[in-house]
């Protein structure tokens, strides 16, 4: 029942039980002393006449009758109120636990509310209602409530199991330390692990079950929990092994850098790998084919949980996986939370809400193109304009409100065209593609947004307006007539890291820069880089990076009749950005430099990241083996 419904029926509950034998009794007392006083003869009392100030005798305070006295004892109201109240916790917990868990919680709160509020009620009207409607009360309440413990421990897993010794220690010790005393939440039986591990996408919770205890069977059980909350320690967004004939190389993604780790040997590296393909569902002896699969991680200590993305692939000198930890709150994203200036808000939003013509939204590997699309497509206002999206079964990332998914197969050799003829069928205002995959897809998709009023939006991998403005069309090989004609705008994203606010040093700022931008040199006293001078202690806040953190940059380019012209006759990189500069568009690199000037970031980090357009990665791979991740920012 929710909190609402308790706390207005519990007023009422007290009220009418309390009340009933109170003035039930107190209605009797009157009536036993009449009765008392006709057995002994007495005559029957009446209204004195007034006589001043003056009473007669019987009539004195002396002489009233109180009767016994105790009809209700206040501390026993007070242990039921007390049971009441315990009840009322009990009732929203299942409800909220039975809601999380997608139990039938409206058969359960029925189960756990109405025995115990019947009992209440009737413990008042027992005889020897203390012996008889106390005992009757508490079973009422244990009953229902061990009953749903029962049934949801069935379902539960060692570690989410409830009312066990280990989660009364847990508790115990969580509420001793809000007063300071710490107390061992863990059993002394046996290595603890302060990652706990659980199974994502399982098809039933047998299976979900059957997978985190096959995982904490295993022996490298403990070895990928420490590999885990390494990267918690870190603050890492994905992590990469790399496993060759002797060892394990182990880096951890930090604020969009790849940062080197201590190697394993492969006794220990081997074990750890198994437990994660088996708590992912996936086969731990295929060590070639490419396998996903997803799973979740809590760190007891940091208090982080990570929603895990798992990818391995077999190589030349053997094995390379990819762990990405994907931002709860990255598909909550809008474009105000992004840190765009007003201007490019204003102008984005207006480009978003066009009727007709095609969007392509961009971002480099780890650049943030999940925030980006999600915070895009959340401007188009969906509740007067309908909205359905195409996407690859293999790779879910649109989750928008009030925007439905379709999802075709790659695995089973299916492209977008298996599922759009159905889709624009339903005559959506806006349609949205993520990948375009081949000339027929986007032939079509280019034809309804440039013929019919239909906003298209699509997705690619470019560190800049201009190569946006190419790669769908390079991709797919669609006719430039057809493309140039449905393109409407492109937003380009790129993260850069920010700068210590506890370490970072001034230093003077160059006046070439200040004159490329047009600042007066007296406007601006300082640039901020990294400290050149080596600490006595390490920064506790960024652990001595001397970066915390990353900002994103953006570009913005509103394709008008000369940018369209120059696509057709001059599709090359130079050339679109002349015409994209013509047309208005403030640079990555304009967009950079206000950051520096505000001490955001530094000139150094600007220039790395326009540089390489990407986070440093490791030396590159095999084709055939996966990419680093995309940090979901």
């Amino acid at each position: 029942m929710p909190r609402f419904r308790i706390a207005l029926f519990l007023p009422c509950l007290i009220a009418a039980s309390m009340a009933a034998p109170a003035f039930a009794q107190n209605k009797a007392a009157p009536a036993a002393a009449d009765a008392a006083s006709a057995d002994a003869g007495a005559p029957a009392a009446t209204w004195p006449i007034w006589v001043g100030d003056e009473y007669p005798e019987q009539f004195t305070l002396k002489n009233f009758n109180y009767g016994q006295g105790y009809y209700l004892s206040i501390p026993k109201i007070l242990v039921s109120v007390v049971l009441l109240l315990l009840w009322i916790r009990s009732c929203d917990w299942v409800n909220q636990d039975a809601q999380h868990h997608k139990y039938p919680y409206l058969k359960w709160n029925s189960i756990v509310v109405f025995p115990f509020a019947a009992a209440f009620i009737l413990q008042w009207f027992l005889p020897w209602y203390w012996i008889a409607g106390f005992p009757l009360l508490l079973l009422s309440y244990v009953g229902p409530l061990f009953a749903y413990v029962g049934f949801r421990n069935k379902k539960a897993t060692d570690d989410d199991k409830v009312f066990t010794s280990v989660h009364i220690r847990r508790v115990l010790a969580e509420q001793l330390a809000k007063v300071g005393v710490k107390i061992d939440s863990k059993p002394k039986t046996g290595p603890v692990s302060p990652v706990v591990l659980n199974a994502r996408n399982a098809k039933t919770p047998a299976e979900k079950q059957q997978r985190e205890i096959a995982a904490r069977a295993t022996p490298g059980f403990q070895a990928a929990c420490g590999i885990l909350h390494r990267s918690f320690e870190t603050q890492a967004t994905g992590i990469m092994l790399d496993y060759s004939a002797e060892a394990v190389a182990i880096k951890f993604l930090v604020d969009g850098v790849w940062l080197d780790a201590e190697p394993m040997h492969r006794q220990i590296g081997d074990p750890a790998l198994a437990t994660m393909k088996t708590v992912c569902g996936l086969k731990p002896d295929d060590r070639r084919t490419r396998q996903h699969g997803e799973f979740t991680a809590f760190d007891e200590f940091t208090k982080h949980t990570a929603l895990c993305k798992f990818t391995s692939q077999g190589t030349k000198t053997g094995e390379r996986v990819l762990i990405q930890f994907e931002d709860i709150l990255v598909h909550k994203r809008r474009i105000g939370e992004l840190g765009m200036r007003q201007k490019m808000q204003e102008d984005l939003q207006e480009l978003m809400n066009r009727k007709q013509g095609l969007v392509v939204i961009a971002a480099p590997p780890a650049g943030g193109l999940t925030s980006l699309s999600t915070a895009c497509l959340a401007a188009i206002d969906r509740f007067t304009r309908s909205a359905m999206a195409l996407e690859d079964e293999q790779n879910k990332d649109i989750q928008v409100e009030n925007v439905p998914v379709t999802f075709y197969d790659s695995l089973a050799q299916e492209t977008p065209m298996s599922k759009l003829p159905g889709i624009i069928r339903q005559f959506p205002d806006v349609l949205i593609v993520p990948d375009m995959v081949n000339a027929e897809s986007a032939a079509l998709l280019c034809d309804e947004a440039s013929t019919e009023d239909k906003l298209v939006v699509t997705f690619c991998r470019a560190k800049e307006a201009a190569e946006a403005l190419l790669v769908p069309a390079v991709q797919t090989k669609v006719p430039l007539k057809a493309y140039g004609k449905a393109i409407a705008g492109v937003i380009v994203q790129r993260l850069v890291r920010k700068l210590c606010d506890n370490c970072k040093e001034a230093y003077p700022p160059q006046p070439a820069i200040l004159q490329k931008l047009g600042i007066p040199a007296d406007k601006v006293p300082a640039f901020f880089r990294t400290p050149t001078q080596p600490r006595q202690e390490v920064c506790g806040n960024c652990s001595g990076r001397g970066y915390k953190g990353q900002i994103p940059l953006f570009e913005l380019l509103v394709v008008d009749d000369t940018v369209r012209q120059t696509l057709l006759t001059q599709p090359k990189l130079e050339a679109l950005r002349a015409a994209a500069r013509k047309a208005g568009m403030k640079t990555m690199e304009e967009e950079g430099l206000l950051q520096v000037v505000k001490g955001t970031t530094s000139i150094q980090e600007l220039q790395r990241v326009l540089r390489e357009g990407a986070p440093a990665a490791p030396a590159a791979a095999p084709a055939a083996a996966p990419r680093p991740p995309a940090a979901k920012k």
